[in-house]
């Protein structure tokens, strides 16, 4: 058991029972390691508070490690802790309650422990440590207060300047610095304290008490013992303690403390003191004169007060004025006024002045009538205000302020209890019929006023109402209803006060609280009768927060009665539409007779049922925005009790019977019957079957639904061909009989459906035949057009459009192909498109304005300015599409893309000029000629070799370039040299490759094409390249690596080559590359590149490739990305794929191995997955871990740019610690389980004469991979991108040789360019981002020579971000098949799925 001195027990109202267990039941060794868990104050593992006990090195009671008995008796402690709230527990860390935390830090002061516990707790928690739910300032303030450090709890605090008594505290500083110094109050500890702390802790305490007449009195003498003695050094203390003096009831000592203060708030306070004194003249000049009311006090209520003594109708209208102006300011600040102190007095200061003017009787003062007022003081007003109007002050009223006055006489604020002292004299003198002896305090305000004044006033007062009146009717407003539609029960409320616009349109509106109706009702002086009637179903109840277990008023609507007022409403909408009108209706429960059992049996029930859970009404919806509400009134809720929720089964023998009664019950409900009947005195009428389509706008799109109304619109509705034969209801006061065809209006509203389907072709799907007449939502928003489009073609014979009150039915016209007239332009290098579209005879819609709408809204529907739609025929739509996506910026067409334009212009009115027939003549021309190979070549071309020949023979005679992007290993080399032969008389040829590929052009030109002189750029000198270049003519063929090309650019550009060839075009992929800029500013005749990989990431590398051959066609990037990139690779477009496809495809030629080769080998590709030992798999995933860190800490500096190569770099790490540890840790001990896989795989290779490549884009795994063969003694070949050109082609012949079983080397070194078919196997070590870079590497392997099956491993680490990317494979695989053959596509990778890379793998 514990125990604390009598000056330092803690006391704190409603916890002495807390206090008490506490130190009853609290051991001196539980006691200790709270003390250590307090001062923490953080949620703390076991094990973390243990090891701050062991470094304490306390000892137990019995002697023994506080430490080691702690652990031993934890279990039994924890169990104990929690049943008593000493701690909280979320089963895996403990802390200390927030009742305990500070009284246990205080006693480690008095201890003399703080700083040992602060250093054992510091060893154990990093500065930085926090936890969820913890404030991370905390800690170290804490241990600065409890080591005296105030000058850090003062900055803390954000007090400005040396005066530490100045500035004020945020709420959650306030709330921080009383818990600390007083909860719970310990008076020996509030000793050591300073005075300017002990006036900051307690100010907003004590205020909120004298605001809720509640408190503590120890605080109130801390005030006065501490605080109000520094009074005369500190003006600000001075008026915060006159504020308290005045609720204690003490004027006089509050005037003298603010002796000498003109400013404002003194001004204001000393207003205060001469209400509460009763001097109202001067009280009315002081507040008048104070520019600044303090919310929180009752200065406005005071100057309410003051004008209501003065009675006259000006100073009434101040009154409500002031009201007014005080929420206005409060609501733009996000307050509502009933929530402030003192804010429910004001409204009632307003209502009183509104009832002495007449514009409201006492019943319609909402506040005033209340029963129930939370605020005390509130309540105070509320029974002076009544007795000021003569309304009776009830029992329990004064029952309820005789306890606050009791609690107020308790804590000392005696302004509450004079006030209600004075009251109750005056009531008592008036019940006397005498004048009180005392007339003194607020009651005596205003004279009490009996009903007959109070009728004279309001008399008097019209006149002078009459004109402002007639001002407030000059804004017209109404209250609108939004109804929402709930899965189950009745549906919801919400009003919305909303303005008549100058066009003529009410306003969506604002939202209009329930509490304010239910308040402040007499502010909406616009409703209507049918609004107050709902209003007065809105009720008042009491919720618990389920968070913080605070009271809260709850107001709500009495749905069942609101609903029932509702009907006929003239403004009800639909939530979540935009002002769509909902009908509310009132519909009789009926009577249903239908046939059974094939006609066996016939069945009784009454539709609908009355719900369980409303005992009167039940509500349902008719199509979207028809809402019927049913009132069960007796009869209906007799026969229910006599049916039954399932209705009664009644045998077809008792048909006739069954006729008498409902003959006899026709009068007194509605009937609907299967099976006839006559109701007598009914009229006899054919039912009506024309389908009615219910239509509602929704979201963007459109909800329909079929009905039929046999008798009209007045009566009953059905879905078609459900429900009875013959139906029995009361319809505008005559008794009726409708007899209804039941198959005809399921067949008239099927076959309308039919024909809907015809123009929405997914209206119906996976909707079976049951359900087929089911109200549907039409979402998209395009299809609902396509929907309306159809149905205003339908005659009112056909079927009825019901569209919504207040939404406007759009217009729509069709507009076909023919319409449109086009034609075009001479402009330099370009041909300018022009053209219009003819509306009607009076609107013409030119072409750039018509792309403009079209950009605008999605599909062939075009909205113009005054409401119309234009509906774009199928065939306009797309051609109009593809004339924008091949126009190019500035309505400008390439002269290349004249073929593909053909067919957009077919079918308009087209108007071409001299140039257009020119250039189609030289398309014609071109197409016509049939090339023959040149006489000195010394090759034998393959038939589809021959084919890609004159297909650039031809392009170069029409004046366009080509992009030959034929599979690897077909021989695209001899093609572009036979075309580059045909055309070596006119003129030099420039070849661009790959360093690795040089020489491999210039022997493969001395073989097949000996009358070319092949020149290898790289041979000579400075000054010899300059003499080359200048004296380069026909048949000259110079062949320049890409890195020379830099460093050489100008020289290179200077001159017009006849043909410029750049092999493996994939390495100017990059427009931004200096590369790529160097090859774009080349003069060439006739130009061509070469690659197997067009497209290897994205669709920019085909542009730019494009921009080589030729210019402009694809127009700028920008362009290009806006009309294909990102329709293309984001949006999936397969028409902007084939209309991409249509542009490039005269320029580009492909063709697969497989579709040309059937003589080559197969190729087989494994995957093998290695799967890593446990210490590896620790090592990646604290590296992941590492990276994820890293990463998240660079993204808080934003997206772009050094972002992206910082995550890559992060990546790079990961991919290397997959092929190796030691690749990221030099000195890592961890073996590779991807090289005991690698070296498996080759030992098996070796064993059965096989000879393999090696590829891996790391030259640094690559040096692993050799010092694992070098131990083995297996020979090998290697290259590099550092191994010199002359060693690269003696590597490759002796490998082909037979020298070396393997041959290592890196991916972009020799993935191109070389002829390895001496291997039969391709092991790669690592994947890459791209396939088609790892399948031209392969191809090395398996290509034209290669006369054995070829195999291709890929070692996959499982579990790795290897896997994602062997994923992204799939995704990647060849984009340029994905144009030219029509599959799936691909684009680049953004930040976030780099990130997801690494966040998603396991290590």
């Amino acid at each position: 058991m514990i125990s604390f001195n009598s000056t330092n027990q803690p006391d704190w109202p409603g916890f002495e029972q807390y206090y008490n267990n506490f130190t009853a039941a609290c051991t001196l060794d539980e006691y200790k390691v709270l003390q250590v868990l307090s001062l923490a104050d953080l949620p703390l593992p076991p094990a973390t508070l243990e090891r701050m006990l062991n470094t304490l090195a306390w000892s137990s009671e019995a002697g023994e490690p506080l430490a080691a008995h702690y652990k031993k008796m934890l279990p039994l402690w924890r169990r104990k802790w929690e049943e008593q709230e000493w701690i909280t527990d979320d089963s895996e860390r403990l802390r200390c309650s927030r009742f305990l935390v500070d009284l246990l830090s205080r006693q480690l002061v008095e201890d003399g422990l703080v700083e040992s516990v602060i250093a054992a707790i510091n060893k154990q928690i990093s500065a930085g440590y926090w936890a969820a739910g913890v404030d991370p300032e905390m800690r170290p303030l804490r241990f600065a207060f409890y080591l005296g450090d105030m000058a850090y709890v003062h900055n803390w605090l954000g007090l400005d300047g040396d005066n530490l008594w100045q500035g004020t505290l945020s709420a959650d500083k306030e709330e921080v610095i009383t818990n600390l110094c007083y909860f719970p109050v310990q008076q020996q500890w509030l000793q050591q304290l300073p005075d300017w702390l002990h006036y900051h802790a307690l100010m907003n305490p004590i205020r909120t008490d004298l605001l809720e007449v509640d408190g503590t009195p120890l605080l109130w003498d801390f005030w006065a013992a501490r605080v109000e003695p520094s009074v005369s050094e500190q003006p600000e203390i001075a008026q915060i303690a006159a504020t308290f003096q005045l609720y204690r009831g003490n004027p006089k000592q509050a005037l003298q403390l603010l002796q000498g203060q003109e400013d404002p708030r003194a001004i204001e306070l000393s207003g205060w003191c001469a209400m509460v004194e009763g001097r109202y003249a001067d009280a009315q000049q002081l507040l008048e004169q104070a520019t600044a009311y303090e919310n929180e006090g009752p200065g406005p209520l005071f100057l309410q007060m003051v004008h209501l003594h003065a009675g006259d109708f000006e100073s009434l209208k101040r009154v409500v004025q002031l009201a007014n102006r005080h929420e206005q300011q409060l609501e733009s600040e996000g307050v509502t006024l009933m929530d402030e102190p003192f804010g429910g007095s004001i409204l009632m200061m307003k209502e009183v002045a509104r009832l002495l003017m007449g514009e409201l009787d006492a019943s319609q003062c909402s506040l005033l009538q209340r029963e129930r007022i939370h605020s005390a003081w509130d309540q105070l007003i509320q029974a002076i205000a009544r007795y000021w109007i003569g309304e009776p002050i009830h029992s329990q009223q004064i029952d309820a302020l005789q306890a606050h006055v009791e609690r107020a006489t308790e804590v000392g604020i005696g302004l509450y209890a004079q006030q209600f002292e004075q009251l109750q004299q005056q009531i008592a003198a008036t019940e006397q019929g005498l004048e009180s002896d005392s007339a003194s305090g607020w009651a005596s305000l205003i004279r009490p006023k009996q009903k007959w004044e109070l009728v004279l006033d309001a008399i008097s007062g019209m006149a002078q109402q009459s004109e402002q009146a007639q001002k407030e009717q000059d804004s017209i407003q109404r209250l609108a209803w939004r109804i929402e539609k709930q899965e189950e029960g009745l549906p919801l409320l919400q009003p919305r006060e909303q303005k008549l616009t100058k066009s003529g349109q009410w306003s969506k509106g604002r939202s209009v609280a329930l509490k304010k109706l239910y308040e402040e009702r007499d502010q909406y002086r616009y409703l209507s009768d049918q609004d107050h009637r709902i209003c007065n179903t809105i009720r008042e109840s009491t919720a618990y927060s389920t968070s913080s277990y605070q009271r809260k008023q709850v107001y709500e609507l009495n749905l069942e009665r609101a609903l029932w007022e509702l009907v006929g409403h003239s403004a009800v909408e639909l939530e979540s539409s935009n002002g769509i009108s909902v009908d509310v209706i009132a519909q009789e429960p009926a009577l249903e007779v239908v046939e059974i059992d094939d006609g066996a049996s016939l069945k009784v029930q009454l539709v609908p049922y009355p719900p369980r859970s409303y005992s009167s009404m039940g509500c349902h919806w008719e199509g979207g925005r028809r809402l019927v509400v049913c009132r069960f009134e007796e009869p209906h809720m007799r026969v229910a009790q006599i049916l039954g929720g399932a209705g009664v089964t009644i045998p077809v023998a008792a048909k006739q019977r069954l006729l008498d009664s409902i003959s006899a019950i026709a009068p007194l409900l509605t009937v609907h019957s299967t099976i006839g009947g006559a109701a007598a005195g009914a009229k006899q009428i054919d039912g009506e079957n024309i389908p009615h389509i219910h239509l509602l706008p929704e979201a963007g799109g459109i909800r329909i639904s079929f009905w039929v109304v046999p008798m009209g619109e007045s009566g009953p509705r059905f879905y078609p061909g459900k429900g009875g034969t013959v139906v029995f209801s009361e319809v505008d006061g005559q008794q009726l009989q409708a007899h209804r065809d039941l198959q005809l209006e399921q067949k008239r509203a099927l076959g309308i459906l039919g024909r809907m389907e015809e123009a929405v072709p997914d209206l119906l799907l996976n909707v079976d035949e049951e359900h087929l007449l089911d109200e549907r939502l039409v979402e998209d928003p395009e299809e609902a057009l396509e929907l309306l489009f159809f149905l205003r073609g339908l005659t009112e014979d056909e079927a009825l459009l019901d569209w919504p009150r207040g939404a406007k039915i759009p217009r729509i016209s069709e507009i076909s192909l023919g319409q449109m007239r086009v034609g075009v332009q001479e402009s330099r290098e370009w041909f300018a498109l022009e053209g219009e579209l003819q509306v009607s005879q009076t609107q013409v819609i030119a072409l750039k304005e018509l792309w403009g709408m079209m950009e605008h809204n999605s599909g062939r529907f075009l909205k113009m300015e005054d409401g119309a739609i234009l509906a774009l025929s199928r065939e306009l739509q797309k051609r109009l599409d593809i004339l924008k996506k091949y126009g190019g910026e500035d309505n400008k067409i390439h002269p290349l893309a004249l073929s593909a334009m053909d067919e957009a212009f077919e079918g308009m009115q087209f108007q071409a000029n001299r140039s257009w027939e020119e250039q189609r003549e030289k398309i014609e021309e071109a197409n016509q000629l049939t090339p023959e190979l040149p006489k000195t070549l010394e090759a034998e071309l393959r038939d589809y070799q021959l084919q890609g020949y004159q297909w650039m023979v031809r392009l170069a005679h029409w004046g366009a370039g080509a992009c030959l992007a034929d599979d690897m290993g077909l021989g695209k080399t001899l093609q572009a040299l036979s075309m580059a032969l045909s055309r070596a008389s006119e003129g030099p040829t420039l070849v661009l490759a790959p360093t690795s590929v040089c020489m491999n052009w210039q022997e493969e030109a001395a073989r097949f094409a000996p009358t070319l002189r092949p020149a290898l750029f790289g041979d000579f000198s400075g000054s010899e390249r300059t003499q080359l270049i200048e004296s380069v003519g026909g048949y000259d063929l110079v062949v320049c690596s890409y890195g020379l090309l830099q460093r050489e650019a100008k020289l290179l550009q200077s001159i017009e080559w006849e043909t410029v060839v750049v092999d493996e075009a994939q390495a100017i992929k990059n427009s931004a590359t200096k590369r790529s800029q160097a090859v774009m500013g080349l003069q060439g005749n006739f130009r061509v590149v070469t690659t197997g990989t067009p497209i290897e990431n994205h669709l920019g590398e085909l542009w730019n490739l494009f921009r080589f051959i030729n210019p402009g066609l694809l127009g700028s990037m920008e362009r290009f990305n806006e009309r294909f990139a990102r329709p293309i690779e984001v949006d999936k477009s397969d028409e902007a794929r084939q209309q991409l496809k249509n542009l490039i495809a005269p320029f580009i030629l492909r063709r697969l191995k497989r579709d040309v080769l059937s003589e080559l080998p197969p190729r087989t590709e494994i995957t093998l997955h290695v799967e890593m030992r446990d210490e590896e798999l620790v090592f990646m995933e604290a590296l992941r871990q590492r990276s994820i860190d890293r990463i998240a800490s660079m993204r808080q500096g934003g997206e772009g740019g050094p972002q992206h190569l910082q995550i890559l770099a992060e990546i790079t790490r990961l991919r290397q610690a997959c092929c190796h540890p030691k690749l990221v840790d030099a000195d890592s001990e961890i073996t590779s389980a991807k090289h005991r896989v690698f070296a498996e795989v080759v030992d098996e290779l070796l064993e059965n004469g096989h000879r393999a490549l090696v590829f891996s884009q790391f030259v640094s795994h690559l040096s692993l991979i050799r010092e694992q063969l070098d131990a083995k003694g297996i020979a090998y070949q290697y290259l590099d991108g550092s191994t010199p050109v002359a060693k690269r082609k003696q590597a490759v012949d002796a490998f082909q040789g037979g020298e070396g079983e393997l041959f290592l080397i890196s991916l972009k070194a020799g993935g191109s360019g070389l002829n390895l078919t001496a291997a039969d196997y391709v092991i790669h070590m690592d994947p890459w981002w791209n396939p088609a870079v790892e399948d031209q590497a392969s191809d090395r392997a398996h290509r034209m020579g290669q006369t054995r099956p070829v195999t291709i491993y890929r070692l996959v680490v499982k579990g790795t971000i290897e896997e994602k990317i062997v994923d992204l494979h799939q995704h990647k695989r060849d984009l340029a098949d994905q144009l030219l053959e029509g599959s799936d596509q691909s684009g680049k990778m953004s930040v976030d799925q780099m990130v997801a890379l690494i966040q998603d793998t396991v290590g």
